[in-house]
């Protein structure tokens, strides 16, 4: 593929972050007794989708310092979002773990972010809304191939 379609590919998804972005800052707008932010979010997702992991590889995960996610992870506890977790094996490896009202608070949002997109959607054409799916679809299982690929996992 030439250069050109790279760079194409490029400015078309970075179009798309400030959107979803845009979508975020209005629920939090919405929600501001939550007293949540948008990496936390991320975290809990995280914690949401793989269970309780350590602070270290939710970090690496998510790109984010260890600096940064020990005041992120405490903020989340003090807020009872996530609970530390010992490990039985190795006393210097902290897991966080989702508790219920961590569970709730994702969940919560992410109705919320639904509702949003169902609301900006729901003026387009039925067509448009069924290609838009499929598109996004598609770009999903491209984006799961990239990053298989850059995790060193192999592109099947």
């Amino acid at each position: 593929m030439e250069n050109k379609n790279y760079d194409q590919i490029a400015e078309n998804l970075l179009m798309f972050f400030p959107l979803f972005r845009g979508a975020l800052i209005k629920i939090a707008e919405k929600e501001k007794s939550m007293n949540i932010f948008n990496m936390q979010y991320a975290i809990m997702g995280t914690l949401y989708k793989k269970g309780p992991l350590p602070v270290s590889e939710i970090g690496k995960l998510l790109g984010v310092s260890k600096p940064n996610m020990t005041a992120l992870t405490d903020k989340l506890i003090e807020g009872k979002r996530v609970r530390r977790l010992s490990d039985s094996n190795d006393r210097r490896i902290v897991r966080i773990e989702l508790t219920e009202k961590g569970k709730q608070t994702l969940l919560k949002a992410k109705a919320m972010v639904k509702e949003e997109f169902r609301e900006k959607l729901s003026w387009l054409e039925k067509s448009d809304v069924e290609q838009l799916s499929k598109n996004l679809e598609n770009m999903k299982l491209i984006i799961t191939k990239i990053t298989n690929v850059n995790s060193g996992g192999k592109n099947t």
